[in-house]
């Protein structure tokens, strides 16, 4: 894959892994949120990017609840 690779594709989950694939989203997400808020304004920081990543790491929690 070139280009971004925080692309999630979930064909062919077994449905015992759900959670674990959950668990690591939420990971991923969390780990890029804290990276952006590391950013300095104006040198990649972007607030769009947090507002994302704070949704998909809600949504990351709905499903695991």
């Amino acid at each position: 894959m070139g280009g971004d690779s925080n692309i999630i594709d979930m064909a062919g989950m077994e449905p015992e892994t759900d959670r674990e694939y959950w668990l690591n989203c939420l990971a991923e997400y969390e780990l890029a949120l804290e990276e952006e808020f590391l950013m300095q304004p104006g040198y990649g920081f972007d607030d769009a990017m947090i507002q994302l990543l704070k949704f998909e790491i809600d949504e990351c929690i709905k499903q695991l609840t």
